[in-house]
This record gives C-alpha cells, structure tokens and sequence, in this order.
C-alpha cells in the first residue's frame, strides 16, 4: 500500500475508522445518528493511551442490540468500550 500513488476510501467513515485505528462498526456505534459527509462535526473515538489508565469504573451498560459494554467514571465519562457476546434469553 505504501507505494501506491494514493489511497482512496469509499466514504468519509471509512477514512476516519482507519485513521483512528478503529473498525467503522466501533466508530459508528460510539458516534450514532452522526452523519459522517457533514464537515466540522465533533465526533467520538478510542483513546488508546500508551500507558494503562487507573479510573473507577462506576457504571457498567450493556447494550445487546449493539453487542458492547460501556465502562463510565464517576461523571459518566467512558473509560471502556468492548464488544460483547450477549447469549440468548
């Protein structure tokens, strides 16, 4: 890929997913109803920082439509996103 003269992206999400090393599955389920092709819109994404973080985990939802757990700190801020095996009823 590094020697091809460009490399082009089917759609603004997909540039964004791969610029945040991210899959665009994550990236839209973290950003829903956001319209990607709008310019200058605040969108959400992984932090991966180098180091581990120490943050209290004060609330844990699952959402089984989209398959993930969220982790959220004491003000609601998410401090962890994993995808999630929900297993039947």
């Amino acid at each position: 890929m590094a020697k091809l003269p460009r490399l082009d992206y089917p759609s603004p999400r997909d540039k964004l997913a791969d610029r945040f090393h991210m899959a665009e599955s994550l990236l839209a389920t973290l950003n829903p109803g956001v319209d990607f092709t709008r310019a200058g819109i605040r969108i959400v994404v992984a932090d991966v920082p180098q180091k581990p973080r120490h943050a209290t985990v004060t609330k844990i939802v699952i959402d089984k439509p989209a398959r993930s757990l969220s982790a959220l700190d004491t003000d609601g801020n998410l401090v962890g996103f994993y995808p999630a095996s929900i297993g039947s009823a």
